[in-house]
């Protein structure tokens, strides 16, 4: 029998979440103007853009659903999100631009560089 690797997909599944990451904070640093795409602050630079194509729904370290519709980098060049909560007016964190790290979210990565690279090539 095969010798059985468990943890082999699960070091593939963090690499690619990694570099995803990477990838997704160069987009917002290279090719985004103001390192942030926020539906809130007018950033779409006069574009018809969908504001669904920017949710990303996810649950935060408590368990708690959310859902992610802003991508930026803060002063430390870390990828950061604003969310709500889904089927109410309430804003996660009060509106708060918040780390992904922080909130233990790290799964997510290579859904946030699609959602950033749409941008960039005016896909959404």
């Amino acid at each position: 029998m095969e010798k059985i690797h468990p943890e082999k997909y699960i070091e593939l599944a963090a690499k690619v979440q990694q570099e995803a990451k990477e990838a997704a904070i160069a987009l917002l640093r290279d090719k985004v103007k103001g390192h942030c795409i926020d539906p809130d602050f007018s950033t779409f630079n006069g574009r018809d853009d969908d504001p669904a194509g920017y949710w990303l729904f996810c649950f935060e370290g408590n368990d708690e659903h959310i859902q992610l519709h802003a991508y930026g980098l803060n002063e430390e060049g870390e990828l950061c999100f604003k969310a709500w909560y889904p089927n109410s007016d309430a804003e996660y964190k009060d509106g708060q631009w918040c780390e992904f790290e922080s909130h233990f979210i790290s799964d997510k990565y290579h859904l946030v560089y699609e959602i950033i690279a749409d941008h960039v090539l005016g896909n959404i």
